[in-house]
């Protein structure tokens, strides 16, 4: 079945032509491996009530082959779990879209063909409905968890259910031999049901373990022998446990009249506990009057037609040699933990959430039976008297030990010490999948479980599939925070205003949505009153040493970094762990302590109820956002000032709301392909399509699209819940979290001084107060954010509080396509939105602090999108190859909206003045110049930056000396710059443009020299890409602020230097030249396929030749983070100063043999080595006075 199925998948894809994107980048670096922590283990909780044989839907056509017809009800489903998922062509017409699913449905047919000769149960374990035309709830849910299951890896899996309930008693006999310890008083040898079972388990085995039953009698299992690989000592097939649990599943017979199964809830869970911690089966083999069995005196597994279902033999020791079923024998679980830090999760199922004070079991709960080693196997202390006893009380108590610290099953000791002492806490997670009037009553079983959303999902019909997705992404997703490497404090990006610190964090996900915040501390210089005794951080006094007299420093006077309530809130270093961290239980400013997402906490991570600190989506600017916190409906009308550009590019925004709707659609038709729609009028609501996004017909890369789509689109964008993330039900609240990962992006703070009663009065000299700054930032979401830093509240209880909300947010119409792929958050290749670096430009013209329009203040922001607009499908366009600047000089929305000042777009022909502009890596860099020649001082603002990123770099990971003749490959000799093919197409250029205008002032670009204009340098050498940021020296050899010389680094290794002689009297753009001054690549003799991807620095100096600066840079390939193929290095070059005439007084050359400075010579040894015979070291390495150094 398994072999039939994957062939099937092969040869839809080969019909497809096409296979999902893969993009090369730093992203690998934040998705940590499991490889030190245990695979998770996932308890599927099955209540078999007689709402499985509930009829779901009408049932579904069937096209010719029994092929479901994916347009009829609950069609789509079954179409997916027989014939696989259909990928369309990127952008494919109607035509397309048609020949595609022929084609597909044609592949489908012979597989079926196939399929059911070689095996008459091909059906049944496809899960085909025998009715297809009245499908019933248990046959969409068998077929929804095959199809979200059979691409998953890195889990173990399981199935549980409850037996019926035929118990007549609530005591126990300790001493009685039988499995029910007596509570089975219709039948002296206990034989009747009750409590729970394990039809699945999560143990390998390495043992040959050949089932003991007559494999016939099974659906397909076949010889079990070795099934289960190992446990630890083995392997786990997980393949093989989803063939297991798909058959179990169908063999199980609709739950029909007499045939159902009571809730038991508490019974059922203490019987996973007895089999987590290896302890003896409780209620397992109790199944003598399940299914409606008429026998008493046959159990399932003596009953040839319910073998298929009955409990996992193969999860209990001995289970080759004790007898099947001997109520006068014990049996023993077999633990399944056996690997640190795995997680346990229970996937509950549940049509019902009453009968939990059902008490057969209680007194083996608690351990109250008397019999001192049965009690020995209780939940510990656990108290389920009066109104604790419920289910709810179970689930806390194998999540919680206390309400701060986790439960941990495999202490070593406890619970019958069969569990070894294990690195982490394992304890058990628990989801709850319920019906819609369910939910209120299931609401604290999903809290005590600690469900990490705090409230059960809902499912049904339309969504199981979808339900079912959501929880295995949040159980497999890594939810580790992690954010840049390269600031001061490790793991942030970090800025600083005054004295506060700001931090942006985001967490990376397996689904497209990531989730990002910024968050803001204080810095603070410790005094006096902060060492006074009993302080809460502990900080030390000045103390006296009592033999010298001398003054012994504490903490007075140094630096630290406070959260809100005065605490340290940096963590420090100590063993293994550098430090540098947000302290999980500080609470940082803006964080509203008494909101729903600080209220609730995850103590595994840490978390604390009432702080925020580390945790992304808790508290922070992302808490701010209007309707977070109060969870109400969104309006599509603000009071969100979101904007985009309009279709004419003007400089006033469009706000993206409903009252704009033409005009919102107006300019994202083009980007998602809907060229033959002219007008928002000309949509209709009976498109189908085959992606969804609110009503079930998207606007998509693939060009369909209808009203609802649109409006879907502008409410997703404005943060309502229009796909139900949170499966609450509920499309009219806001999305479970508002803001998007901040990968590269450094959160740019922007001090407006004191503004009084606005930005276009004066403000009085005694009126002035604290500075207003606000925080510029943006992310994968595809915003640019103005956040609010502080207001003027003098309410010392609350005023940590204020500010922090979302000012305004900017997306650019490049983002725009992304949107759809987004709101669909499947899993895949993590996308992007705006991701490039933020600068910012203030002009204070009367230079009094304070930033106001009526003295011509400005305050531009200018940036790139890096990869954003770049991989929603369109492989030949230039979308997102763009530079923007907005005006943001008055930052209250209410009164003028931020400004497009104008747009930088890479231009289609050769000659143009952007036509070399690739993806927009490059942060723009803001200096002043002086190039007009009017004889006056007047220099402009302007930006530089490199020419970009060329992607087909992306695929150039293995190459070690250079492309080959299609631009990638693994050669032996260095690349050739005479051949096109071994030159990047874009990106390998440096810009300056005009800060106010977005004009050119001066490019470098590849092209013989003799070629070169006023504003076009040319340099045949110029064959990289350039996504670096460029390094602007000023200051020499004067000593103005006028930029005289740039550096930066391509792709290929090579270092370059741009110099820019000023002369007032003339335009002498003409004279700015650039030349490289090393080479460490593909381009040197014997050198490997070395790339830089950050910005060079330098620094004056001098040696015995005389002054010079020093030029540090380090190579690498960042978007293969990972690699190891080349060994890449740090330079210093020593670039002499030239003379006042701007004439070098040597010339640099290209560095073709470097000496390997990383080697062992340069690590000082002093049991062998002299002082001496180090700086010989160093000298060796560093040469001579060698103009190559």
């Amino acid at each position: 079945m398994k072999t039939l199925h994957t062939s099937l998948i092969a040869i839809f894809v080969s019909l497809s032509g096409l296979t999902a994107p893969v993009v090369a980048d730093d992203t690998e670096i934040y998705l940590r491996s499991n490889e030190d922590a245990g695979q998770p283990m996932i308890m599927l909780v099955l209540d078999y009530r007689p709402n499985l044989s509930a009829v779901e839907c009408a049932g579904y056509s069937e096209l010719e082959g029994r092929v479901p017809d994916k347009t009829s009800e609950c069609g789509d489903l079954f179409y997916e779990a027989v014939c696989g998922e259909i990928v369309y062509p990127e952008r494919a017409t109607p035509e397309q879209i048609s020949e595609t699913d022929t084609a597909h449905e044609a592949a489908c047919r012979t597989g079926i063909e196939a399929g059911l000769a070689e095996e008459d149960d091909y059906k049944r374990v496809i899960f085909l409905p025998d009715d297809p035309g009245s499908v019933i709830f248990f046959e969409l849910l068998r077929t929804a968890l095959f199809v979200v299951l059979d691409p998953l890896q890195g889990f173990r899996i399981g199935l549980m259910m409850y037996h019926d309930d035929e118990a007549t008693r609530n005591t126990f006999d300790p001493s009685a031999n039988t499995q029910a310890r007596g509570i089975c008083a219709n039948n002296a040898q206990g034989k009747c049901s009750n409590g729970g079972y394990i039809l699945l388990g999560f143990n390998g085995d390495s043992q040959d373990a050949q089932y003991p039953y007559d494999p016939d009698a099974l659906v397909k299992w076949g010889d079990l022998t070795g099934l289960y690989g190992g446990n630890a000592d083995g392997e786990y097939d997980l393949e093989d446990h989803k063939i297991r649990l798909h058959e179990i599943l169908a063999a199980i017979p609709p739950a029909q009249g007499n045939r159902a199964h009571e809730f038991q809830g508490k019974e059922l869970q203490f019987e996973f506990f007895r089999y987590l911690t290896g302890q003896d089966v409780f209620n397992g083999h109790m199944g003598y009057r399940d299914f409606d069995n008429a026998d008493d005196d046959l159990n399932l597994n003596e009953e040839a037609d319910q073998r298929a279902y009955m409990w996992d033999r193969l999860i209990e020791q001995d289970h080759t040699t004790l007898a099947e079923n001997d109520p006068t024998l014990t049996y023993t679980y077999r633990s399944p933990i056996y690997e640190s830090c795995a997680r346990i999760f229970v996937v509950n199922h549940m049509f019902t959430t009453s009968r939990q004070q059902e008490s057969n079991a209680d007194q083996a709960i608690d351990g109250s039976t008397g019999d001192a080693d049965y009690d020995a196997q209780s939940m510990t202390e656990i108290d389920i008297s009066g109104n604790n006893n419920n289910l709810t009380t179970v689930l806390k108590w194998l999540n919680k030990e206390t309400n701060t610290v986790d439960r941990d099953l495999a202490d070593g000791t406890s619970y019958g010490g069969a569990v070894p002492d294990l690195d982490g806490e394992q304890n058990v997670t628990q989801y709850f999948l319920v019906e819609q009037s369910k939910v209120q009553s299931a609401t604290d079983m999903a809290i005590a479980g600690d469900y990490p959303s705090g409230r059960p999902r809902v499912i049904g019909a339309d969504r199981i599939k979808d339900e079912f997705e959501n929880i295995f992404n949040e159980i497999l997703n890594i939810s580790t925070t992690f954010v840049s490497a390269t600031v001061p404090v490790n793991v942030y990006n970090r800025s600083e205003s005054l004295d506060n610190v700001f931090f942006g964090i985001f967490q990376p996900e397996k689904r497209k949505q990531w989730k990002g915040n910024v968050k803001r501390l204080q810095m603070h210089v410790i005094t006096e009153e902060d060492v006074v005794a009993g302080n809460p951080n502990n900080y030390i006094p000045d103390t006296i040493d009592p033999n010298t007299q001398e003054v012994i420093r504490g903490d007075v006077g140094k630096l630290a970094v406070w959260d809100a309530n005065g605490i340290e809130a940096i963590t420090r270093p100590l063993g293994d762990d550098p430090g540098g961290r947000i302290k999980s239980d500080a609470l940082t400013f803006w964080t509203n302590a008494n909101g729903h997402d600080v209220q609730q906490a995850d103590l595994e991570k840490g978390e604390t109820v009432g702080t925020d600190g580390r945790s992304v989506n808790r508290g922070g600017a992302g808490q701010k956002i209007h309707d977070f916190l109060n969870l109400a409906v969104s309006s599509t009308n603000g009071p969100r000032y979101l904007y985009t550009e309009d279709e004419a590019l003007n400089e006033t925004l469009l706000a993206i709301e409903s009252s704009n709707i033409e005009s919102f659609f107006d300019a994202v038709k083009e980007s998602l392909g809907l060229d033959s729609v002219t007008d928002y009028s000309d949509l209709t609501n009976d498109v189908p399509d085959p992606e969804v996004i609110g009503d079930g017909n998207d606007i998509n890369r693939n060009g369909i699209g209808d009203e609802d789509d649109v409006n879907n689109l502008l409410k997703f964008i404005r943060g309502i819940d229009v796909n139900d993330q949170d499966g609450d039900g509920n499309i009219t609240e806001s999305r479970p979290w508002l803001f998007g990962d901040i990968l590269h992006v450094q959160p740019t703070p922007v001090n407006y001084g004191f503004t009084g009663n606005g930005y276009n009065e004066p403000v009085a000299p005694d009126t002035q107060g604290n500075p207003e700054i606000y925080m510029l930032t943006a992310g994968n979401d595809g915003f640019v954010r103005m956040i609010r830093n502080n207001t003027n509240s003098t309410n010392a209880t609350t005023r940590h509080q204020d500010a922090g909300d979302e000012v305004w947010a900017f997306m650019p119409r490049e983002i725009l396509p992304g949107q759809v792929e987004l709101s669909e958050n499947a899993e895949g290749t993590h996308p992007y939105g705006v991701d490039g670096q933020l600068s910012v430009y203030i002009y204070d013209h009367n230079n009094d602090d304070v930033i106001d329009d009526f003295t011509n203040d400005k305050v531009w922001a200018f940036f790139g999108l890096r990869r954003g607009g770049q991989d929603y499908g369109f492989a030949d366009n230039d979308l997102g190859k763009v530079y923007y600047g907005l005006d943001i000089t008055n930052p209250d929305p209410s009164s003028q909206a931020p400004k497009l000042i104008w747009k930088i777009k890479k231009q289609p022909n050769p000659g143009d003045d952007f036509y070399e502009l690739g993806q927009t890596w490059s942060r723009p860099i803001i200096r002043l110049l002086d190039w007009d020649g009017d004889g006056v001082s007047d220099p402009r603002p302007v930006l530089i930056f490199g020419g970009g990123y060329d992607a087909k770099k992306d695929n150039d990971s293995n190459i070690v000396d250079g492309y080959d003749a299609n631009g990638n490959g693994d050669l032996t000799d260095p690349g050739d710059s005479t051949n096109a093919d071994y030159i990047d197409t874009e990106g390998n250029a440096i810009f300056i443009v005009d800060a106010e205008t977005g004009a050119l002032v001066w490019k470098a670009v590849r092209g013989p020299a003799n070629e070169s204009t006023a504003t076009v340098r040319k340099h045949p050498s110029l064959n990289d890409s350039i996504p670096t940021n460029v390094m602007a020296v000023y200051g020499v050899p004067d000593e103005d602020v006028i930029v005289d010389r740039l550096y930066v680094g391509d792709t290929g290794g090579v270092l370059w230097r741009v110099d820019l002689p000023t002369d007032l009297d003339s335009d002498n753009r003409g004279d700015w030249t650039l030349e490289p001054i090393l080479s460490a690549g593909r381009h040197a003799t014997d050198q490997p396929d070395r790339r830089f991807f950050h910005r060079p620095d330098a620094v004056f100096s001098s040696d015995t030749n005389g002054a010079f600066t020093g030029v540090l840079i380090g190579s690498g390939d960042r978007p293969n983070a990972k690699s190891a193929i080349h060994t890449d290095q740090f330079y210093m070059v020593k670039d002499r100063i030239p003379d006042v005439n701007f004439t070098r007084q040597k010339t640099i050359g290209i560095m073709n043999n470097n000496t390997d400075c990383t080697a062992d010579d340069l690590e000082f040894d002093s049991a062998t080595e002299t002082a001496a015979d180090y700086i010989a070291d160093l000298v060796s390495c560093n040469g001579s006075a060698d103009e190559n150094e």
